[in-house]
Formats: C-alpha cells, structure tokens, sequence
C-alpha cells in the first residue's frame, strides 16, 4: 500500500501542476520521472552486468579446470607413446635377431602386451561443451579466447578419429595372439602396463618369447605401422599441449591473474 502511494504522488502532483498550469512544476515533475526511471534502468542494467560477470567467471575457472586437466593427460600420453615406440624398437631387434642379450626379462613380456596398446588422451571438454549447447559462448569477453578455444577444439575433433583408430593395433593383436600366457596377459593388466610394477620374468622365458615372436612375421609386419601411428598421436598431443598453455594463459589475463599457471605441462 505505501508503494503505491509513493508512486501516486509524482503524479498526483503533476496532475496539479497541469490544473494551475505551473509549467515550471511541470517541469521539474517530469524530470523527476524520467530521472527515476533512468536510475531505475541503469540499476537494472549493473545488476545484469554483474550477474553476467560472475557468469562469465565461473567459466573461466571451469574452462581452466578442464584444460588443466587435459594437459596432465596429454603430458601422461606423451610418456607413454613414447614408452610404445620404445617396444616397437625392442620387438625389432629381437625379430631381427632374437638371440640379442635382454637386460631386463620383463620388457619382452611387456612389450608383447601394450605395444597395441592406445597413446591418445582424453579430452574433458565439458565445460566448453556446455557453453557451446547453451548458447553461451558470447559471455566469454575476449574474442581472442574465444577463437583459440573453438580452434583448440575444432582441431582435437579433426585428429581424434585418426589417433583412436584401432585397425592397425587390432590387426597387430589377431596375429600375435597366443604368444603370452593367461598368467602373463593378466599380471600385465593388473600393472596397467606398469612394467615395474609386474611380478619377475626368468630370462629363459624372456628368450622363448623372443624366440617364438621372431617367428609371427605377420605380426611383425605390423610394426612400422604402429610407428607412424604413435609418431602421429606424439606430434598432435605435442600441439595440444602448446594450445592448452596458450588457452591458460589467455584464461589467466581475463581472471586478472598475472602468474602463467599452465598445469605443470613443462
């Protein structure tokens, strides 16, 4: 009841006003409407402002979260593609020459076992998903950041098909099946292709592998190929990472955060 009293009163009295014909009250009047109405508006409008702010850095932080993880991952990947062109290099020299001292027992069996084995991340893109399905994406302010993370995820999309394709290492796997044992397949499972995690393996053993691996020349044949294809996933998780530090440090000037915090990607 008191509002609508207050919000009579400036009309009330202008309506008095119009009657005496004061025009300067008139005038005044009316300048108090619209004053209070601009005031009105432009409240409306920083109360907006602020809630799209706050929006906006909400995503910043969630954008940051996922690309940091995706660095640890692309970080991890890149260790072990290289740990898979390294058994691609082992299962080589025992083909050509199965006889060749082995350091280390374990490394055939390992070698065996995940040399087919993926070497491409995961991408945790949910947040930016979620911009993108939402409508979203203008909250973010800096064009720049906004172009670097749709080429960022538009390039992750053209390569991810290529580098998760499995018919190279499915084609590896039919024709080296049956050279590990049961025991064998599932101590290397438990250890999730940890070599050092994996019980011991005898050197005798060690040399029979050798031996009979040296003899799976189809299998063997498919080793250039599951080169070229973590040669491949190296060099995209290498241009991943290069984008994700950029995307942080980009992240990190729109949160007004000077320092370049990239995840430890180094």
């Amino acid at each position: 009841m008191a509002e609508t009293t207050r919000a009579a009163r400036p009309t009330a009295r202008l309506s008095a006003a119009l009657k005496r014909q004061d025009w300067v009250a008139v005038a005044i009047e009316l300048l108090v409407v619209v004053i209070g109405v601009l005031v009105a508006l432009e409240l409306n409008q920083w109360a907006e402002q602020r809630q799209t702010r706050a929006l906006e850095h909400a995503y910043l932080l969630r954008l940051k979260e996922d690309l940091q993880m995706e660095g640890g991952q692309a970080s991890h990947f890149t260790s072990i593609a290289r740990d898979r062109l390294a058994a691609i290099v082992l299962l080589e020299q025992l083909a050509g020459n199965p006889a060749m001292p082995i350091t280390e027992p374990r490394s055939v069996v390992c070698a065996l076992a995940t040399v087919s084995w993926g070497s491409f991340p995961p991408v945790h893109n949910i947040s930016y998903d979620e911009l993108q399905n939402t409508g979203r994406t203008s909250l973010i302010r800096s064009v720049e950041l906004r172009r670097a993370l749709a080429a960022h995820y538009a390039t992750i999309a053209d390569f991810e098909r290529p580098a998760q394709d499995r018919t190279g290492q499915d084609r590896f796997e039919s024709k080296a099946a049956g050279l590990l044992s049961t025991s064998e397949a599932i101590a290397i499972e438990q250890a999730d292709g940890d070599c050092r995690r994996m019980a011991s393996v005898s050197p005798v053993r060690a040399r029979i592998l050798a031996a009979a691996w040296a003899r799976r020349r189809a299998a063997v044949d498919e080793l250039p190929g599951l080169a070229e294809h973590n040669e491949f996933n190296l060099r995209v998780i290498e241009g991943m990472r290069s984008r994700i530090d950029t995307l942080i440090a980009l992240i990190n000037q729109q949160l007004g955060d000077p320092s370049d915090d990239s995840g430890g990607q180094q």
